[in-house]
């Protein structure tokens, strides 16, 4: 299985011309609407792809997106030395997440699944994860910022990933026409993805181009910053016309839109394409609305493809296909559906919440004035 996450890809970007590739692949595989929800009030790369490994809606707080090589230099000894300090659990992976910890922690209260349960059912069942990722940021004075959210998909719950590669080096070159002054290289894409295909069973990819951009808006004009994510997108296409040549035909491809393209909760696109992919569109059955799936779903349907059991706590469905087609006006269609949905509900649970406020304000009001004029009586 090759994911290959998209952080900040809408609905719109289906069908504009900006991904001719990705739209090749809709048309020959399956498509749906993915609701990318966490428990953030704000879309979130970090947050999005710590979902997909808990296979529920999670929280995932700043700085927590670390992914580094277990023997690299880090807190005064190896990635994997500081893990093990956090944990109590000497990492085994090739790859490590030292925030692990953290994330597990803070992911939410009452949730049912934590992050890395992922990462763990398929660890135990012997399947192998990798993670090709570096959305790494440039400070102004030249220091390089690590940034590889990707990696909290795969994670397991020791901070583990069993291979993979987050060295710039290895895919980045230098452009100084782009965000921070770095892109990603198809080509060393390709090369990252299939070297980590031939030691993994589960290659989860991002090339981090689109939360470059998404990091430098804040220092560009919006219009600037809109070039920049479709410049990213284009470059994410190229890498795909690159990318499926490659693939073995046992391969099932899911590329995912993992958060929207603005600051509010829209619906994203999910494209299946190659083995096993019924053309038409992706149905789950715990939305109950066709070419409607959500992000927690992902996980079963990972798990369900190597024949692992989903953990009792995920909340998704492994998803199905359907020969009936769906085109972008459909999942645009539904995400409209969506977005006034939410203009309705957040208002309505205020108003239930101040109302039913003011009737225990209330209550405890006429209470206390009936014990005072009791006592009076007395």
């Amino acid at each position: 299985v090759v994911i290959v996450g998209v952080p900040h890809l809408g609905l719109d970007d289906l069908e504009s011309g900006r991904m001719p590739i990705l739209d090749r692949l809709r048309d020959r595989g399956a498509a749906a609407a993915t609701n990318v929800r966490t428990l953030s009030t704000r879309p979130t790369t970090a947050e999005a792809y710590a979902t997909l490994g808990a296979g529920v809606p999670v929280r995932a707080g700043v700085g927590v997106d670390q992914a580094l090589p277990a023997d690299a230099a880090f807190e005064g000894g190896t990635a994997a030395d500081v893990l093990a300090r956090r944990s109590g659990v000497r990492p085994t992976g090739e790859l490590v997440v030292p925030a692990t910890p953290e994330v597990v922690a803070g992911a939410g209260r009452h949730i049912t699944s934590s992050p890395g349960t992922l990462g763990q059912a398929l660890g135990d069942a012997g399947v192998t994860t990798a993670v090709v990722t570096n959305a790494d940021t440039v400070a102004p004075d030249g220091t390089r910022e690590a940034h590889r959210p990707a990696a909290l998909a795969v994670v397991d719950h020791d901070g583990s990933v069993g291979t993979g590669t987050v060295a710039g080096d290895a895919f980045l070159v230098p452009d100084v026409d782009e965000p921070y002054g770095v892109r990603s290289d198809a080509y060393g894409l390709v090369d990252a993805t299939t070297t980590a295909l031939d030691r993994a069973d589960l290659v989860l990819v991002d090339p981090g181009d689109t939360d470059r951009a998404w990091a430098y808006a804040a220092r560009s004009t919006p219009e600037a910053a809109e070039q920049a994510r479709r410049r990213a997108l284009g470059r994410v296409d190229r890498y795909l016309a690159h990318l499926v040549p490659t693939l073995e035909p046992d391969t099932l491809l899911l590329v995912v839109g993992m958060t929207p393209p603005t600051r509010e909760w829209e619906l994203t696109p999910t494209v299946a394409y190659g083995s096993g992919v019924v053309p038409g569109s992706l149905h789950s059955t715990g939305t109950r609305r066709d070419g409607l799936i959500t992000l927690t779903d992902l996980a079963p349907t990972v798990l369900d493809w190597f024949d692992v059991p989903t953990p009792d706590g995920m909340i998704g469905r492994s998803l199905r296909f359907r020969s009936d087609g769906l085109d972008a006006g459909s999942m645009q269609r539904l995400n409209d559906l969506a977005r006034s949905r939410e203009d309705v509900y957040y208002p309505m649970a205020l108003t239930f919440i101040v109302v039913q406020a003011l009737v225990y304000l209330v209550a405890a009001l006429a209470f206390s004035q009936r014990a005072t004029r009791g006592r009076r009586v007395g």
